[in-house]
């Protein structure tokens, strides 16, 4: 085959052939070795076939350009477009030449293009997957109108930043005195009873006053939405349905006129809104009008609406904000004992949505930009190494007379294209992982039901394909397309020390990126230890927890209602099993529940002062008992407390908060506003150990206790049902307790303790796993960075290795020597991670519990563990050149 490839050097001009013929004669014969040993006879067959069409397109370009008549080559046509533009290429033609050759180039290595797309998919489709959320969550605009202009409205307590609620007299007043807003509405979640027929459900809808749907500017799919006569005391009852729960109950979208049974009175259906109307969540599936009568629409000390807004054109943010802060003052000045202390707030929207989130997320989406990272320089490594091997072949085809800008350009096509294989696979892995999102994630996330892959995220993919091929690919290119031929032919294989110390550098940016990430999941799977070891101050045995409420006029009186809940309790203790039975408004680790201003009789706050908030719970006497919850001081409550005492009991942090360093024993004490008293005074006579309530990271949960005879008619309760058995089989037999009393009230929010105290923790959970996973798969790509440019550098040097050998290096100083390398690669990385990792990490201190972002434990550990790793994978190389014959490896040099 050397004959018949000097033969075709004949074809060249015979200036050409005598300035580089002989190379390019050797250059063949290193490439026809190179075939055979790869491929065998069929590879030679092809590269003597390639070869030659490539001198004789080299050679037809010669002699067009030197004037000379083209050589006649038997079955060589010209391509039709080169005859239409002789001297020039068309950039179409060119760019196919070039996508032709890429494909054919990585399918000639199946083995690394797998390895390359595989890693590439995997970085892409977990960007994809978690931009997704952040895309729904943070990022895509709220469904109105003008979405930008609208606000929420509320207040802040005390100097806080946490928005509260407002109360129905303050907001009517915002309503008539701010100019600002075009329309304004307040709303509260509410939990009602829907029934239709026999079928009954607990349904989570909102109460709404004002001009709601003027705010929002969205029209209902069918009938109409509220008018204002339908929020006049006494007017008709009526209610607007989502899409979703209009088909549920109907099987039809357009349910007005229907009527439905809601909080246990007839309802009429005026109104559906369209399917992807979503306010204020998903979670909302129905409003009605509050109808507020005259009294109540001046209330100043029940805080439980969240006003919404929309700005006027061209009124901005700050100015709202301004004039309801004027608007706030005058109300201060007219009811200052109710709102002394608190200050008027204006946020956009959205802000009330993802504000819980945000630092989660953006945790997340930072943990898979560092994968991609890192497998954009694992990729890029391989294409270094592969672009080594290829030097002569590119030094040919200059010598061919192919351009420098050609030539990176048509190795940049190789790197782009193995981007948009990985992009394809990517989006498909993408849409798996965002799958498996969907049922990780916790359900309170805002707008969790609307993630998918939309044109913004397909969009979001297809750049950082784009972006990826570019990273991993421009370096090799350059260095491809730059390098000067009589280098290239003189190193041959070997490569030089400028594109090892590229690699180097890829690999000490692979593993400090990959340090930053696992110190971000030490951190957080560190904070989640510590956060499931808190002690929520009860004892979560085995219990089955639910909830259940009346309405309607069958419950309008405060004794029927106490009377079925008492009735209730009786049966479930006959269930065979129960040890116990718990009641209360609000259960551990549910909620804060209903707070009310806490004062001490002999201590009267001051005039013109608000009586701070404390929340608190009605419960059963067997309260304490059922759940564990001690008693660390005087008694617990009786059943004849409330007949003839009315008793309360406080938490050590209510007692602390109050009475620092005194006793509180047989002090009185009301909740509520001196004219709207829960009860008209209670007498402490315990004090009950601390119980988280929102969460077991929660600081310092305050909480007052009374039973329901001290407040009488209490509408809802949650109930924790303690067994010795399996919590979740007593369901059925609770639900039979319930019909056998009122078979039209529903049970809901049915689940173990242990799943209450899981749920709680979920957030924290699910961050924790994520980015582990991200950090594992980090680890994984860095390690095998590290071991593949060693192994790499040992193909390298197996002449010096073999020359060390010869002259009496023993396998042991050969190791070393290898492991030395990787060592101080591994090194350099871990100290860029570290200092990287002190930056990243102090922007998760919202999301840590129990430590500091800086935890020099979590530090050390995830440093030595990447080390630890990365020189087992060190090792192996190190122990391949030891079995090299340096008489071997000299004789085939």
């Amino acid at each position: 085959m050397i004959r018949i490839y000097r033969a075709a050097l004949r074809l060249l001009s015979s200036a050409v052939r005598e300035e580089h013929g002989e190379t390019m004669t050797a250059l063949f014969a290193d490439l026809l070795a190179d075939a055979r040993r790869r491929k065998g006879t069929a590879g030679a067959l092809l590269l003597i076939v390639s070869e030659i069409a490539a001198l004789v397109r080299f050679a037809w370009s010669e002699r067009e350009r030197s004037g000379r008549p083209r050589p006649s080559v038997p079955g060589f046509d010209e391509p039709p477009l080169r005859q239409a533009r002789r001297g020039r290429e068309p950039l179409l033609v060119s760019i196919l030449q070039d996508l032709r050759g890429a494909g054919r180039a990585l399918a000639r290595t199946p083995g690394f293009t797998f390895v390359c797309v595989a890693t590439i998919a995997l970085a892409i489709g977990a960007n994809t997957a978690i931009f997704s959320v952040v895309h729904g969550v943070l990022l895509e605009p709220l469904p109105y109108p003008g979405a930008d202009r609208i606000v929420v409205l509320g207040h802040h307590s005390d100097g806080g930043d946490d928005l509260d609620t407002t109360t129905p007299g303050n907001f009517y007043d915002w309503q008539a005195r701010a100019t600002a807003f075009e329309s304004m509405a307040a709303f509260s979640y509410t939990e009602r009873t829907l029934a239709t027929g026999d079928d009954a459900e607990r349904v989570l809808g909102a109460l709404v006053t004002g001009e709601l749907f003027e705010v929002l500017l969205r029209a209902p799919s069918h009938g109409r939405t509220f008018a204002p006569s339908d929020d006049a005391p006494g007017a008709e009852r009526v209610v607007v349905l989502s899409d979703g729960l209009a088909r549920r109950l109907f099987g039809d979208p357009d349910a007005t006129g229907r009527i439905v049974s809601l909080g246990g009175h007839p309802c009429t259906v005026i109104g559906v809104m369209p399917p992807d109307f979503i306010f204020p969540d998903y979670d909302a599936l129905f409003w009605v009008p509050a109808r507020f009568d005259a009294e109540f629409r001046n209330n100043r000390d029940q805080f439980f609406l969240q006003g919404v807004a929309r700005l006027k054109d061209r009124v901005t943010i700050d100015e709202a904000r301004a004039q309801l802060d004027t608007v706030m003052y005058g109300i201060r000045r007219e009811h200052p004992l109710f709102t002394g202390q608190v200050g008027a707030a204006v946020l956009p929207m959205k802000e009330l949505l993802v504000d819980d989130v945000r630092a989660r997320l953006m945790t997340l989406m930072s943990a898979v930009v560092l994968v991609l990272l890192i497998a954009s320089a694992n990729v890029g490594n391989l294409l270094l190494a592969r672009s080594a091997a290829r030097r002569r072949e590119i030094a040919v085809r200059r010598a061919l007379g192919a351009r420098t800008g050609r030539l990176i350009r048509q190795t940049l096509t190789e790197s782009l294209l193995l981007g948009a294989i990985g992009g394809l696979a990517g989006l498909a892995v993408g849409k798996a992982l965002l799958a498996a999102l969907m049922a990780w994630l916790p359900p309170e996330l805002p707008r969790a039901s609307g993630f998918g892959l939309d044109p913004a995220v397909l969009a979001f993919t297809s750049l950082i394909s784009l972006l990826a091929g570019l990273a991993f690919g421009l370096v090799p290119a350059i260095q491809l397309g730059l390098a000067p031929s009589a280098d290239a032919m003189r190193e041959g294989v070997r490569g030089t020390a400028r594109g090892r110390r590229l690699r180097s550098a890829l690999v000490v940016s692979e593993v400090a990126l990959a340090l930053m990430l696992l110190t971000a999941a030490g951190l957080l799977v560190r904070s989640f230890a510590n956060l499931v070891r808190v002690d929520p101050g009860f004892r979560p045995d085995p219990a089955l927890t639910f909830t259940v409420g009346v309405s309607g006029p069958a419950y309008e009186e405060n004794d029927r209602r106490d009377a079925f809940f008492e009735a209730l309790e009786e049966r479930l203790r006959r269930i065979p099993g129960v040890e116990g039975v718990a009641r209360s408004s609000t259960l551990p680790v549910a909620g804060r529940g209903t707070g009310a201003w806490f004062n001490i009789i002999d201590r009267p706050t001051p005039p013109g002062q608000t009586p701070p908030s404390v929340p608190y719970r009605v419960v059963n006497p067997d309260y304490f008992r059922v759940l564990g919850i001690p008693i660390v001081r005087g008694r617990s409550l009786e059943e004849t407390d409330g007949a003839e005492m009315r008793a309360v009991v406080i938490s050590e942090s209510v007692a602390r908060r109050f009475w620092p360093g005194d006793d509180p024993f047989g002090k009185r004490i009301y909740l509520g506003t001196p004219d709207n008293r829960l009860f008209p005074d209670g007498e402490i006579v315990g004090i009950a150990r601390d119980v988280k309530q929102t969460g077991l990271a929660e600081g310092s949960p305050a909480a007052v206790y009374f039973t329901h005879r001290t407040r009488p008619g209490w509408s809802a309760f949650m109930f924790a049902v303690r067994t010795s058995g399996d919590p979740a089989s007593l369901a059925p037999a609770v639900r039979t307790a319930l019909r056998e009393i009122d078979p039209s009230i529903p049970l809901v929010r049915v689940r173990t303790m242990d799943e209450v105290l899981a749920r709680s923790a979920d957030p924290a959970r699910v961050s924790m796993l994520l980015v582990a996973l991200f950090a594992l798969l980090a680890l994984v790509l860095a390690v095998l960075g590290v071991f593949g440019i060693l192994s790499y550098a040992v193909g390298q040097r197996r002449v010096e290795m073999g020359i060390r050998m010869a002259l009496g290096a023993t396998a042991t100083n050969v190791r070393l020597l290898v492991l030395r390398q990787g060592m101080i690669l591994v090194l350099t990385g871990v100290l860029l991670g570290l200092c990287g990792a002190l930056v990243l990490t102090r922007f998760m201190e919202s999301l840590l519990f129990g430590l500091g972002p800086t935890d020099p434990a979590t530090f050390a550990t995830v440093a030595l563990l990447l080390v630890a790793t990365a020189a087992l994978a060190s090792d192996l190389p190190a122990r391949r050149a030891t079995r090299l014959d340096p008489v071997d490896v000299l004789r085939h040099e």
